[in-house]
């Protein structure tokens, strides 16, 4: 979505960007990381953090005076446009690109941390794929295609110059000596990029997947559209195979549900005996045991459990890490008195 978002449809969009990235790298992440380590910041033996071979680092000021910044800008910008298929054929590129820094806003780029739980969830990603559509149709990028721009020996202008403001710059930054063009170009024509990584791999399969699950509208009953895949990465082969379907358990009471699914607690902060009410009103059966994972979270059978009843769940839980959310296994039985296997419940 925030690609989609920031997809630029013309020149002026392009410099934008390029100018936000420079804040970022230069300016942002310097100074977030300094506010982590400070320039006295000592270690846990009383040695300074920032001692050699680390280098404390300055954060960059934007100067559209200064020749190293604006071509950072200028020639991210020109190498963003031909990724994305935008015009550039506009007379005096550089004036414009001066005007348009000259008038656009920076923004101030803050530390986040990703909520990706909420990622997990049916109901977000059925919001995502919506979301995604009408942005598409919004910004008419049906027919647009992105392409790629390969560093090669004969690179244009705008790479090499490209490299050379982010080499001098980030050596700026950390206080070391800046280095000539034809110094940087050399570096930079002998390095050579690694093609394939293992991560990438995995990452890139996973991102097809993902792109198949919002273009079906998060319909997982048809999966005859997605693949497993196995990789060889010694012998430069991937195997891929379909995916069964998800097994179907039928319950007593007509409910049915695949070994895909959870059933989802979201009422609050409960305690167990009305954890244990609301299990019985929604789906029908009696809570007889809960654990999480090994730890006994509730037994009925055991009389000192009793008093668990007007506990908080919260407080009978193990450490639920970062996500806030957890997964229990819940012992039920029918109105027959039948031991029912249910699906886990995550709380």
């Amino acid at each position: 979505i925030k690609h989609i978002k920031r997809f630029p449809l013309n020149l002026q969009e392009c410099v934008v960007i390029a100018r936000n990235k420079f804040e970022k790298y230069f300016n942002a992440d310097i100074d977030h990381l300094l506010k982590q380590f400070p320039s006295d910041q000592t270690d846990e033996d009383g040695n300074l953090f920032w001692k050699a071979p680390k280098r404390a680092p300055s954060p960059i000021n934007f100067s559209l005076e200064h020749p190293l910044h604006f071509n950072f800008v200028y020639h991210f910008a020109m190498i963003l446009a031909q990724c994305f298929g935008v015009d550039t054929s506009i007379p005096n590129t550089r004036t414009f690109v001066k005007q348009v820094l000259r008038e656009i806003p920076v923004t101030r780029h803050t530390t986040t941390k990703a909520s990706t739980h909420e990622l997990e969830q049916l109901g977000k990603l059925r919001q995502v794929a919506t979301e995604i559509s009408r942005l598409i149709s919004e910004k008419n990028l049906n027919a647009r295609i992105v392409d790629i721009c390969p560093f090669q020996k004969n690179a244009s202008e705008h790479q090499t110059e490209f490299i050379y403001c982010c080499a001098n710059l980030r050596a700026t930054c950390y206080k070391i000596p800046t280095a000539k063009h034809s110094r940087i170009h050399t570096i930079a024509h002998n390095i050579i990029p690694t093609m394939c990584t293992t991560t990438a791999v995995v990452g890139g399969l996973v991102a097809v997947e993902l792109t198949k699950i919002c273009k079906h509208a998060l319909d997982t009953t048809d999966v005859s559209s997605f693949r497993n895949s196995f990789v060889d990465m010694c012998g430069s082969r991937i195997i891929e195979s379909q995916p069964r379907k998800p097994k179907i358990t039928i319950l007593p009471c007509g409910k049915q549900f695949s070994e895909w699914e959870r059933w989802e607690i979201n009422e609050g902060d409960l305690i167990l005996e009305e954890f244990c009410s609301l299990i019985k009103d929604r789906y029908g059966f009696e809570v007889t045991g809960v654990f999480q994972n090994t730890h006994v979270v509730f037994m009925p059978l055991f009389p000192s459990h009793t008093a668990r009843l007007k506990m908080r769940v919260c407080e009978l839980l193990q450490s639920t890490g970062t996500s806030g959310q957890v997964d229990l296994q819940v012992a039920l039985e029918d109105e027959n008195g039948e031991e029912v296997n249910g699906p886990n419940v995550r709380y």
